[in-house]
């Protein structure tokens, strides 16, 4: 099976820095989120609550 998933520069940059300290690929490295997501194992909407909180007690 070829998955192609499109990302920005900055979840590229983010993938290898995160596959050099796991030592795995990039494409492993970035793969399991969106595996965990279309999984059901991660809920988006309480993510985006819990980050948009953060950033309104930073301000």
């Amino acid at each position: 099976m070829v998955r192609t998933v499109n990302v920005t520069g900055s979840v590229w940059d983010a993938g290898k820095k995160r596959a050099a300290q796991d030592q795995v690929s990039r494409s492993h490295a970035i793969g399991l989120p969106i595996e965990a997501y279309t999984n059901n194992l991660v809920d988006l909407d309480t993510i985006t609550a819990q980050l948009d909180a953060l950033h309104d007690g930073a301000e």
